[in-house]
């Protein structure tokens, strides 16, 4: 029983708390906040120096993890992977970069802009799981993002960090 208790604390997921990029005139690195003071993060892109966006590594205390392009033709799908744990983030329409599907094939969410086209303010369609928001802290500049983060624990780390990295990947020029 002691074995179930110990396993059931370690997946626990982390509830992120705001996205703030490194430097004021790059968008390759970020510093990751959590509601635990003790516990943040990175998100770097893995090729600054050829600026290409199409692979990011990042932490969260102890959590190690990848955002990758799925296929190179284009920015409509990114697999974020932390061990085992794989989520897909997918636009959920052709050529609509404000609404975008999110599984890890067991629990499907629609992340989409909260008011039409405006890609500073982001929420869940629904709260079947919880509340999902992201928004940047001043309107307009996508340097700092807050993170309102209620998901229900069935939602694991890697579609919530699918779906910070979307929102601020949508504003920030990297495409």
């Amino acid at each position: 029983m002691l074995l179930f208790f110990v396993l059931g604390l370690n997946a626990q997921t982390h509830q992120l708390y705001a996205l703030h990029s490194k430097w004021d005139d790059s968008f390759k690195e970020w510093e990751i906040q959590t509601t635990d003071e003790d516990v943040e993060g990175e998100l770097t892109m893995r090729w600054a120096f050829k600026n290409d966006p199409s692979e990011w590594d990042f932490y969260i205390g102890d959590e190690r993890g990848q955002i990758k392009l799925k296929f190179p033709t284009g920015l409509q799908q990114w697999e974020i992977r932390i061990g085992n744990e794989v989520a897909q983030v997918k636009q959920l329409w052709a050529n609509d970069k404000s609404q975008w599907r999110v599984t890890d094939d067991t629990v499907m969410l629609t992340f989409k802009t909260k008011y039409g086209n405006n890609p500073y303010d982001w929420k869940l369609r629904d709260d079947r799981y919880g509340e999902f928001v992201i928004h940047t802290e001043y309107e307009g500049d996508p340097r700092d993002w807050v993170i309102i983060d209620e998901l229900d624990e069935k939602i694991g780390l890697a579609m919530k960090v699918g779906m910070a990295f979307v929102a601020m990947f949508q504003v920030t020029g990297l495409q």
